[in-house]
């Protein structure tokens, strides 16, 4: 241990700001592997950390906790099963297990990540209604030179 030379670096408390981080699951996207899906899940996570890559990466680990406390109420799901022993439990861990069902269920890709500072959710709510509204107020000019091109012979032509 003589010839080892060791360094004490001192790291100064980082500026933590609040995060608000949008993890989209949504049966029906192209990832195609949330199968027997009936509907979505959206995960808000508030989260304080120095930058929005940590918000994402510690969020993700929050949601991944969740997504596992969830999975731990497999029984009641299994509608079909007759449990009256412990060893029925057991035993349809087992299957639940051989059948990868577990770990697939973990490593499904979510549909989406959202990040963005507490502080400018106003102001991204209103950008996106902004945006919206523009794309509405346009909708009927867009119909209108499309129906104008089909008439024309030319139903092809871009909006």
């Amino acid at each position: 241990m003589d010839d080892i030379d060791f360094k004490h670096i001192h790291a100064h408390k980082p500026n933590m700001q609040n995060y608000i981080v949008t993890v989209a699951y949504l049966q029906n996207d192209s990832h195609e592997d949330k199968f027997g899906w009936d509907s979505g899940e959206v995960w808000k996570v508030d989260i304080h950390a120095i930058d929005n890559i940590t918000a994402i990466q510690n969020a993700l680990k929050i949601v991944a906790i969740e997504r596992a406390n969830k999975m731990t109420d497999y029984v009641s799901m299994l509608d079909d099963e007759v449990i009256n022993t412990k060893e029925d439990v057991i035993d349809i861990q087992r299957r639940l297990i051989e059948t990868n069902l577990f770990t697939e269920w973990q490593l499904i890709e979510p549909t989406s990540i959202q990040c963005h500072l507490a502080n400018d959710e106003d102001l991204l709510f209103d950008i996106t209604a902004n945006n919206i509204d523009n794309h509405i107020s346009t909708t009927a000019d867009q119909v209108e030179k499309y129906l104008k091109g089909f008439e024309d012979g030319n139903s092809t032509e871009s909006t």
